[in-house]
């Protein structure tokens, strides 16, 4: 139990959620974007959890009974970790589940770090959170209220496009050369049609869609390097959340087709406001006639007629992504550790690891 400035908020862990449960109806309302819904997270742990995992849903209730907040966590090692982090890329995490105010999630972060000191965790590790977003301001706040160490780095950026009121508008945020080469692509292959352009929210199969999805980004991918469909739990997990979340349209599959043949593809999940751009596939005809750049005008326009305030490009700050008109969102990793002998090891360790990263990174560039 805890208090926080006079509210008394009562903390509950449980390490199952049934689908036809209460506990998975509440979670689904609390859900605002689709990484949160349980849909994808419980899909995530469901498949792509080790072994000696264990799942540690948080249930913040208040007075009443009534459950605020999920904190959807699981412990690994004697850390607490969000869930859906790691290989998978959930990007936008946060430490409680919904548009709760920011003192639920201090409290939870405080409650978490009570019971690290009382021998039930080691510490909080949160690999992928954003810089401004409320559980890092959480974490960070730790070092004020708790007896610990907190410890945080830098993270790979995401990036985002503010999407204005009209296709017109977006057009004249890009570049000269950028917005001639997307007029000219939309006016030759999508205007005239040539190119058809398949979506689920628009009656195209979710299962047929899927799969050709898989195939378009397996193909683009192994021209670099692995796709990440080489692991069957991967592909597993991520099948099983795209049914669940496009039966509530929270994720949409689409695609470009010329004479028959699927040129690019693009998988997202989508918010109320925001459309996210999980991942992409691209045919190698598909290259010849820069077909995922015909996608991103394609998808772009098709958002803003539907009202999107903004599509975000997910993790990574590749050099493609800013002829968009695209703007970078800060991450963080954040992690703390009880003032006890072994956190303050664990904690030097980590500190001197990042310290040595620091320094590579400056002889690299040197």
């Amino acid at each position: 139990m805890s208090r926080d400035n006079g509210p008394i908020y009562t903390f509950q862990v449980v390490d199952d959620c049934p689908i036809d449960s209460p506990l998975y109806r509440r979670w689904c309302q609390l859900a605002v974007e689709p990484h949160q819904h349980p849909g994808w997270l419980l899909a995530w742990w469901q498949h792509m959890a080790r072994s000696r995992d264990e799942l540690q849903l948080v249930l913040l209730t208040g007075g009443d009974g009534e459950v605020l907040g999920i904190a959807p966590l699981y412990s690994r090692g004697g850390a607490v970790r969000l869930l859906g982090d790691g290989e998978v890329c959930t990007d936008h995490s946060e430490l409680v589940v919904g548009q709760v105010d920011e003192s639920l999630v201090q409290a939870t972060a405080r409650w978490l770090a009570e019971q690290c000191h009382a021998g039930r965790w080691s510490r909080l590790d949160f690999d992928y959170v954003d810089a401004d977003g409320p559980t890092a301001h959480a974490i960070a706040a730790l070092d004020e209220v708790a007896a610990g160490h907190c410890f945080i780095e830098p993270a790979v950026a995401s990036c985002y496009i503010e999407l204005p009121d009209s296709w017109d508008a977006y057009l004249k945020m890009l570049s000269k050369n950028h917005r001639k080469h997307c007029r000219r692509g939309k006016k030759r292959y999508v205007d005239n049609g040539h190119v058809d352009v398949l979506s689920t929210s628009t009656g195209w199969h979710p299962e047929v869609a899927f799969e050709v999805f898989v195939a378009l980004h397996t193909e683009r991918r192994d021209n670099v390097d692995r796709s990440l469909f080489h692991n069957q739990c991967f592909e597993a997990f991520l099948r099983q959340a795209f049914l669940a979340l496009v039966a509530i349209e929270r994720a949409e599959i689409r695609a470009l087709r010329l004479d028959g043949q699927y040129l690019a593809a693009e998988f997202l999940l989508l918010g109320p406001t925001t459309a996210y751009a999980y991942q992409s596939g691209l045919s190698h005809a598909g290259v010849e006639i820069y077909a995922g750049s015909l996608s991103q005008v394609v998808m772009i326009e098709d958002l803003i007629c539907r009202g999107f305030h903004r599509l975000d490009l997910m993790r990574g700050t590749e050099e493609y992504k800013y002829h968009w008109a695209c703007q970078e969102r800060p991450a963080v990793r954040c992690q703390w550790r009880p003032a006890t002998v072994p956190g303050l090891l664990a904690h030097s360790t980590a500190a001197l690891w990042s310290y040595s990263k620091g320094l590579l990174r400056s002889w690299t560039a040197t």
